[in-house]
């Protein structure tokens, strides 16, 4: 069975709005301050974290999501 927006080989270029989502629903981590680009299940995260448990709790939490075979966060901790 294949969930809504996902596909056998991953997630879609048009499911990063599930990643997004996951970071915004969290208290912890930002989804205004994050970029997301996604690409063939493969999840790269990218903009503004402001400590390093943020950035390593949006990587748990993107890594959750169904379809994500990799996570690669380029956040930068200020």
């Amino acid at each position: 069975m294949i969930r809504h927006g996902a596909s056998k080989s991953g997630i879609k270029n048009a499911d990063k709005t599930n990643v997004k989502t996951t970071l915004l629903f969290h208290r912890s981590t930002s989804a205004l301050n994050t970029t997301v680009e996604t690409k063939n299940g493969v999840v790269e995260l990218g903009g503004k974290a402001s400590n390093a448990a943020e950035k390593n709790l949006a990587s748990k939490l993107v890594s959750d999501v169904y379809g994500v075979k990799k996570v690669v966060n380029t956040m930068i901790v200020q």
